[in-house]
């Protein structure tokens, strides 16, 4: 019996060997990039750059071209180490590495894949750059001391005038909306905080921020506005409520927002005629 088990085991080790040809280890813990790992054969490797005050921003994107998702033709099981897109940011300074974020797969499921740095930052003492991708965007925001605040948003970068507030709405299937003040250094309001929902049902995302009547609303898309029997009288705003932390949503007529009133975008595209591709980074 002894000898038939250690059979089996070496058996089972060749099968292992040859299910991974490319590489010895399993892509979903291995977190450390090198490129001999993805060969050109397979995967395209992308590398981008930023300078910031004494930091340096340093991103790659692994785009899977050719690596099979299944492990034979016989089964059905996915590969451990299939993957679409893989990231990692570096925050260095110096030669060193202060931080590091690494993403193991951001599928673009319908929309955008990879971490993207704004063509313009909005600011001189922070460095924001996106992630998008999973259903589940982030919003990575560094501020001068080095210090890195991820959180739920992605999707587009909007910032108030007078360049204190910013609003990164979550992408994702879920609606949501992550508020920073950049002037306390402070997440006030992110896709898990509580809301104060009167009037909407089903479901709905927040669009576009704006700057009215003193207050910070953002235009919401319902279901309602679809359908059989659409309204088309009216329309739903969500306004942030600063004393308590909340997004009231209410509606107005169909001509209520102005667009002379909307925030300022922070787009992660190169180009404005909106022709980018945003494929792993691309």
């Amino acid at each position: 019996m002894g000898e038939i088990l250690k059979y089996l085991f070496f058996a089972i080790a060749l099968l292992s060997l040859g299910r991974v040809a490319f590489s010895q280890k399993s892509y979903k813990s291995y977190k450390q990039f090198k490129a001999k790992d993805y060969p050109e054969t397979m995967f395209k490797i992308r590398r981008d750059s930023a300078h910031f005050l004494n930091y340096s921003i340093e991103l790659i994107h692994v785009l899977n071209v050719s690596y099979p998702g299944i492990q034979d033709a016989t089964s059905t099981e996915i590969d451990p180490n299939f993957f679409d897109c893989r990231g990692w940011l570096f925050l260095k300074k110096g030669e060193k590495v202060a931080h590091t974020i690494y993403y193991s797969n951001m599928n673009a499921v319908g929309g955008c894949s990879g971490v993207y740095i704004p063509a313009v930052q909005p600011r001189k003492d922070y460095f924001l750059v996106v992630k998008n991708g999973d259903y589940d965007g982030n919003i990575i925001i560094i501020d001068s001391t080095g210090n890195i605040t991820k959180e739920k948003g992605g999707g587009s970068i909007q910032v108030s005038s007078d360049k204190r507030y910013m609003f990164a709405d979550y992408d994702s299937d879920e609606p949501g909306v992550t508020i920073y003040d950049f002037e306390k250094h402070k997440t006030l309001f992110t896709p898990d905080s509580p809301e104060v929902d009167s009037n909407l049902k089903g479901q709905f995302q927040i669009g576009a921020w704006y700057y009215q009547d003193n207050k910070y609303m953002a235009r919401v898309y319902t279901d309602a506005e679809e359908g059989e029997n659409p309204d088309t009288l009216h329309i739903s705003v969500a306004t942030y409520d600063f004393k308590k932390n909340m997004l009231i949503y209410s509606k107005k007529d169909k001509g209520f927002l102005k667009s002379t009133n909307a925030l300022q975008d922070y787009d992660y595209y190169e180009y404005s005629d909106g022709m980018a591709n945003c494929n792993c980074g691309r």
